[in-house]
């Protein structure tokens, strides 16, 4: 963890509300992060990833395909079973 900066996790909802108030998360110094998954953790390092890039703490910017297939599995998990229905996945 950046010194000063604290790591805070979230349901899968209050995680998509708060990635996107990155200026608040500045003000109260804080990492906002979704429950470790059990599988898929490549995703969820993603998603950890851009967070720290969006709030200025690493310079590495997330791979654009690989955080649209993380994006992609969050809105499944979500929205399952609707994510697959409105996706138009038909599996």
């Amino acid at each position: 963890m950046p010194q000063g900066w604290k790591m805070r996790v979230a349901s899968l909802r209050w995680f998509s509300v708060w990635r996107n108030h990155t200026d608040a998360l500045r003000r109260l110094r804080a990492i906002v992060l979704p429950d470790p998954w059990k599988n898929d953790t490549w995703a969820w390092d993603a998603l950890r990833l851009r967070q720290l890039h969006a709030l200025g703490i690493v310079d590495e910017e997330p791979e654009a395909w690989t955080q649209m297939l993380a994006e992609r599995l969050l809105f499944d998990r979500l929205a399952s079973p609707w994510g697959e229905a409105l996706s138009g996945d038909k599996r």
